[in-house]
């Protein structure tokens, strides 16, 4: 059986290949570790274990060699892995999260409850008109004698009496049309008008 043996000379960038005798080539497997070599016996080369054939194309050149791996890095480098995705999936669910709440807004609104009708802030008519989903502070106030302001829709009824102002805070999910009135019964406001509107208009 012939043998060869294959030595990489950095001095001008390639392999050699040499025919060597069988005693020879076993003095070499002792005097040498065997992944430092490249060896062929009867023209069918074996490669060392720890570098695989393929892994990077044959260079003429040291430098060619290592600009292919630093190509082959980059390339590995750019792999997204299944934990990068997830946080980025999160990091953009955090985002359309972040942009839905600042594109709610919140409303105040001044209500004076007054025989027999609500004035409201910012309008002359009994209406309070919002956005869907838009936070809702009411500072209700008392001009004469007691009052409540009832929203039932929204499970809403306070008390109001004068000189103590009354603050509260809804969120307007509902969208629709929805009455809120004066439920106190003794000089019958609701029946005499003093009946307002909450308008819910969709985002």
């Amino acid at each position: 059986m012939g043998a060869k043996v294959c030595n990489f000379d950095p001095f001008i960038g390639k392999h050699s290949i040499r025919p060597i005798s069988s005693q020879s080539l076993a003095l070499m497997c002792v005097a040498r570790p065997v992944h430092s070599v490249e060896m062929t016996l009867c023209d069918t080369p074996i490669m060392p274990a720890d570098e695989p054939a393929d892994s990077f194309p044959e260079a003429s050149h040291p430098s060619e060699r290592k600009a292919a791996m630093s190509s082959h890095h980059r390339a590995t480098s750019r792999r997204l892995s299944p934990v990068h995705v997830m946080l980025g999936a999160a990091l953009a669910v955090c985002v359309a999260s972040a942009v839905g709440v600042m594109a709610q807004s919140k409303r105040d609104f001044e209500v004076s409850a007054r025989k027999f009708r609500f004035a409201v802030s910012g309008t002359d008519a009994q209406e309070i008109r919002v956005t869907q989903d838009d936070l809702v502070k009411v500072t209700l106030s008392a001009g004469d004698v007691p009052h409540s302001f009832t929203l039932p829709e929204y499970r809403i009824q306070k008390r109001v009496e004068p000189g103590r102002d009354v603050m509260f805070e809804f969120r307007a999910e509902k969208v629709g049309r929805f009455e809120f009135h004066c439920s106190l019964t003794n000089d019958s406001c609701r029946e005499r008008g003093m009946v307002g509107a909450l308008i819910v208009v969709a985002r």
